[in-house]
Formats: C-alpha cells, structure tokens, sequence
C-alpha cells in the first residue's frame, strides 16, 4: 500500500516548459489552490516551497470516466476528492513518517514524494483511476487518502488506503473504502467487478479492515514494490452488493 497525505501549501510557482521562450509564461501564483486557476497542456515545473515537480500536464481535459467522473464523493465524515498540487507539503508528511511507509518500501524524501504527486494528479485524470484526498467534513482538515488503481500491465484494480497516523483506529479507512468500493461497482460505464488488495501479514490492522469490508484471502503473491511476499484479497462486486443489502445493478 502507498501513504499519502495533503494540506494547503501558501506559495506555487509554475514554469510552463513547453513555452521556455517566452518569458511571459514564468509567473508567481500566491495563495492559490488548484482550482483557482487552468493550465495549459504541456510541461509544467511547479516549485512548492522551493522543491522541484515537473508535471506532464495532459494534452484534453480531465477525463470523465472511472472513479474520477464520480469526485467528489462523501461519507458521513469525509469528503473524497482529487488530489492538488497544493496537497504536497501534507503529503511529504506522510511520506517521512516511518509508521506510515513501514509497509510502502520505507520513507521518501521531499524531492521524491512532491515527484510523487505529480504522477497521482497525471494519473488519476487519465486514467480515472488512482488515489483520491480524504479530507473531513466537519473541520476541512486531509487527513490522508484511499484509491482504485488498475496495476501496470494487468487488468487488476487494487484498493489503496492510507491515513496520517494520528487518524488510525478511528473507521476512517473502511469508510472511505467502502464509498470507493460502491462507486466502483456502480460506475454508468464499465462498472469493475472485481477488485483486489495487497497486504502483509504483519499488518493485522490493515487485514481487519479488510475483511470488514468483506474481501477475503485468496492467495500468498510478491509484491514488486517491496520486493517481499504479501497477501492478495479479493471482492467481487456480487459479493459486494450482498453483504451490503445494495441491489446489484442490471
């Protein structure tokens, strides 16, 4: 599984690379979010905080399909929504926390994990699939993220969670995954109807909210990120919508 995280960050400056001749395009965005403005297709340079991101920003727009054309979703804590590059300080946080990357092959560095966000926004807007902010209702605080992405070079979708460890133990995790579940299964085109997680042993608190959430084990696989054995759970979407009284869609 892979941890991350997000806050506002006060100050972005962008670099359109695509344009480097012109001098025009280099300007200094303060207190802005990412809503607040549009990019332009081509290659960006973000400095957050005097840390480099360079973003392949996509030639159309956001795509509305999988996951990402049902954001924002809600549950009775949370708001679930695309990632920004306004995320990356909070990220970072996540990123350097032992406890949170014990089980994502070990802590990043903050020109790594802004790198990393990057390829979250890319990815999620191409694909409609990835990892999505977890940000609470009440107070608007991130307190971490949850994800369906398809894996490289395989039809599988994986369920992804992580939340900064302050939040652990409080349902936050099955809450947001069972609202990303839901959408998945119910998506107007292509809807998934099977979805797998990855998880060692050693993570019992992880393996609870797995089976809480009704995926059950179905084999030992290698995990190529970490390079270790871990275990494979599996839900299909009839499964699913069973064991939540849901109807299943025709």
């Amino acid at each position: 599984m892979y941890y991350l995280s997000g806050i506002f960050v006060p100050f972005l400056t962008f670099v359109n690379t695509s344009e480097a001749k012109k001098p025009q395009s280099y300007g200094r965005l303060r207190d802005v979010s990412m809503k607040s403005f549009r990019l332009r297709a081509g290659k960006f340079i973000a400095l957050v905080h005097n840390h480099m991101i360079q973003l392949d920003i996509i030639q159309t727009p956001a795509q509305k399909t999988g996951i990402f054309s049902r954001l924002p979703l809600e549950t009775e804590r949370l708001n679930i929504r695309e990632f920004q590059l306004a995320d990356a300080e909070s990220l970072y946080e996540l990123h350097r926390d032992p406890r949170a990357t014990r089980y994502a092959g070990g802590t990043r560095t903050k020109d790594e994990s802004f790198s990393a966000l990057g390829r979250i926004i890319n990815r999620a807007r191409q694909t409609g699939f990835g990892s999505f902010a977890l940000q609470l209702r009440q107070s608007g605080d991130l307190i971490g993220w949850a994800g369906i992405q398809q894996l490289p070079e395989s039809t599988r979708f994986e369920l992804l969670y992580a939340l900064r460890p302050v939040f652990w133990g409080k349902g936050f995790a099955t809450e947001a995954s069972e609202q990303l579940l839901k959408a998945a299964f119910t998506l107007e085109s292509d809807p998934l109807t099977e979805i797998h997680a990855l998880v060692f042993p050693q993570n019992i608190a992880s393996i609870r909210v797995l089976e809480k959430l009704g995926l059950s084990f179905t084999k030992h696989q290698f995990d190529v990120l970490t390079q270790r054995y871990a275990c494979l759970y599996t839900i299909t979407a009839a499964e699913f919508f069973r064991q939540s009284n849901l109807r299943y869609p025709n």
